[in-house]
């Protein structure tokens, strides 16, 4: 991880935005700055299909969680999907006890979440 930056992969396939956090630490101190990352790729595109990747990350402070429904909001009112893949046992946990998995369309991997939203 750079020193003012985490690293983010964006692909496009088909029609949806696939958003991987590479980092295996997402620091508090850059929750606004990954927020601002992903919510760009919302910025002009009504309904658009995001998946975000947590394949790679190990921790997620839990401030984080509060950006991903901030995220989630903002998706929905554009008309918009979001679905979260690739969660640790520690990260499924983690919206499960806070019953953010009620809110989140969570999958296993890309495939199953890209089926899931119709692509």
């Amino acid at each position: 991880m750079g020193d003012d930056s985490i690293e983010i992969h964006v692909e496009q396939i088909d029609d949806v935005t696939c958003v991987t956090l590479v980092d295996l630490e997402i620091p508090i101190a850059y929750l606004e700055m990954m927020q601002r990352e992903i919510m760009g790729h919302l910025d002009g595109n009504d309904g658009m299909k995001i998946i975000v990747d947590f394949g790679q990350v190990l921790y997620l402070p839990t401030p984080a969680l509060g950006a991903m429904v901030n995220i989630h909001t903002q998706t929905l009112h554009r008309g918009g999907q979001l679905c979260l893949v690739g969660l640790s046992e520690r990260l499924t946990e983690m919206f499960h006890v806070s019953k953010l998995d009620q809110l989140f369309s969570i999958h296993a991997d890309v495939d199953s979440a890209m089926t899931s939203m119709g692509s």
